[in-house]
């Protein structure tokens, strides 16, 4: 691909700071519902991002 074809694309489809917004949405998410950050990148947003927050142990709600 030429640099001119990448330059074209880049230009018709900017990323909009992508990584920032996907994290910030998901710190979100997760802030709203805790449980949803198990053992999974949710949990590393989560820690980095989230004053406070505690990860649950792990288990699912329908374990009971």
């Amino acid at each position: 691909m030429e640099k001119s074809e990448i330059a074209a694309i880049l230009q018709g489809f900017p990323q909009l700071n992508f990584k920032d917004a996907f994290v910030k949405t998901c710190a979100n998410v997760i802030d709203h519902h805790p449980r949803s950050a198990g053992p999974t990148f949710a949990r590393d947003i989560s820690e980095r991002y989230l004053a406070g927050f505690h990860p649950s142990d792990g288990a699912s709600p329908f374990d009971e």
